[in-house]
């Protein structure tokens, strides 16, 4: 049971690794679309703020796709370059519409959150508050226009500005706080959990028979926590023709629930590896 949690916690960290990647690139999506509708004076935004923010995220948000797609970075240190990534693209937001997206810093720490994960939770709350304070020092210096930021003085913009929102940053982190340590003593008590001798039931191992060993690789691939891209690495397929693999093992299984798979099947493959699925 505990090889098994810890498989799905290592499966839903590469799935969240790629979600996240996506979520970047419709980020991304979202400032060109906002960028065109401004050349039609659809959005009364001024040029330059929108150029900035453009050139400034725009290499930021292509990293997670980077490091995932092209050069198949998966350690363990990605979640915090993409947590990175997103707390350096909001604190650039803020830079330059500070009033209208204070609520986006929240955002990073509520998608690491999904990792499960203590040191990536601080960490975010810790570089979100950093982030908070750089921007108030750069629009304390680099930016005193009333359309970005009332107070001119950096004193007062520091005081009035910074110090309240960093409060009411702490107080949101801390209530995420609450809901992460609730989540994490649920699983604690999963991994804790010790159960009786392994026993095959024969209705899996019929069902397990009738695929194919392109199949059974597959799925020895997805017990192990692998995403249908990382699959398609390791056994040089075609995305679209993993995700055909999988539904038919999908069907066979009787199930369309991933991580049901994993719980239920890893006892089975627990003394498999991934050379096995290179043959």
């Amino acid at each position: 049971m505990k090889e098994n949690i810890v498989h799905l916690i290592k499966q839903n960290e590469k799935q969240t690794n790629e979600t996240l990647s996506k979520l970047c690139l419709w980020i991304l999506l979202f400032e060109i679309i906002i960028c065109l509708l401004s050349l039609f004076h659809i959005f009364d935004v001024p040029d330059q703020l929108l150029r900035n923010t453009f050139f400034m995220t725009l290499i930021p948000l292509l990293l997670p796709t980077f490091f995932i797609h092209i050069i198949h970075y998966h350690q363990e240190n990605l979640k915090y370059i993409i947590l990175f990534v997103l707390t350096f693209v909001v604190s650039t937001f803020y830079c330059f519409f500070t009033f209208q997206s204070i609520m986006l810093f929240v955002i990073p720490m509520i998608l690491s959150i999904f990792y499960f994960d203590q040191t990536l939770f601080k960490t975010s709350y810790f570089i979100g508050m950093l982030g908070l304070l750089i921007a108030h020092v750069i629009t304390s210096f680099y930016i005193p226009q009333s359309i970005i930021e009332p107070f001119t003085n950096p004193y007062m913009i520091m005081v009035y500005g910074a110090l309240p929102r960093m409060l009411q940053y702490s107080l949101i982190s801390f209530l995420l706080y609450i809901l992460k340590k609730h989540y994490l003593h649920l699983f604690d008590n999963l991994l804790q959990y010790q159960p009786t001798s392994f026993i095959k039931d024969p209705i899996i191992e019929k069902q397990l028979n009738e695929l194919t060993n392109r199949e059974k690789d597959i799925l020895i691939l997805m017990v192990q926590g692998c995403t249908n891209l990382q699959i398609s690495q390791q056994l040089c397929l075609s995305m679209g023709t993993v995700k055909n693999y999988v539904s038919k093992i999908y069907e066979k299984l009787e199930t369309h629930d991933r991580t049901y798979i994993v719980l239920k099947y890893s006892d089975y493959f627990k003394d498999c590896d991934s050379s096995h699925s290179s043959k």
